[in-house]
């Protein structure tokens, strides 16, 4: 058992990952003092939201006014989740998150047509897109993702 890390990391991602499935809306207010409670408690990364379409995600409509209201405390990056260039330009025009480069692929094109309405095509033009716009603005991408291995 020597070989287990000393540390461990928990990015949190509870107020994208809750908000969006909860049934019925929940006040603005409410998940700003969520997002701050949970910088109170020794987290070193939250994901405080989603910059989707609302029609598609109703939970994350008020992203932008989440991100606004949040306090920032030092040591904890802020991020957030984006899956096409809109939602990567209401990152960036926030000001306030940590915003880190994220390339996402599919093995599942059912998966794919369900979560972001796109064929396998679409989507690797998508993500070529957004590493032009991570580019443009000096955004490093620290991670690949395949999502829905399972499907």
């Amino acid at each position: 058992m020597t070989d287990l890390p000393k540390s461990i990391q928990i990015n949190e991602e509870g107020p994208r990952e809750g908000f969006q499935f909860e049934k019925g809306p929940i006040p603005t207010n409410r998940k700003i003092e969520l997002v701050d409670a949970l910088s109170k408690t020794g987290l070193r990364q939250i994901q405080v939201c989603s910059f989707v379409p609302p029609k598609n995600v109703p939970g994350m409509a008020d992203a932008d006014e989440v991100v606004k209201g949040f306090t920032r405390y030092p040591g904890i990056r802020y991020t957030a989740l984006w899956l096409n260039e809109k939602g990567l330009q209401r990152a960036l025009a926030a000001g306030k998150l940590d915003v880190k480069g994220s390339i996402a692929l599919t093995a599942s094109e059912t998966f794919l047509r369900r979560n972001q309405n796109r064929s396998m095509q679409e989507n690797i033009e998508a993500q070529r897109r957004i590493i032009e716009m991570y580019r443009q603005h000096n955004v490093p991408v620290e991670r690949g993702s395949i999502l829905d291995v399972h499907a």
